[in-house]
């Protein structure tokens, strides 16, 4: 059993590594999308920072 385990250990790992290193590419793009999006909305209170130069420093 720990030899099964052993041989399935790596091959996960090196999966794992190839899948995030060929991904982070398409999925990087979606969730900036989704970061845009929330930017957005928080783009509404954006009168709100002009008027409070503190909060923009910060």
């Amino acid at each position: 059993m720990t030899g099964s385990r052993s041989p399935a250990a790596p091959p996960r790992v090196p999966r794992g590594q190839r899948r995030p290193q060929s991904h982070p590419p398409t999925p990087l793009p979606r969730p900036a999308s989704s970061s845009s999006s929330g930017a957005r909305a928080a783009a509404p209170p954006p009168p709100a920072a002009p008027t409070r130069p503190p909060r923009t420093t910060t």
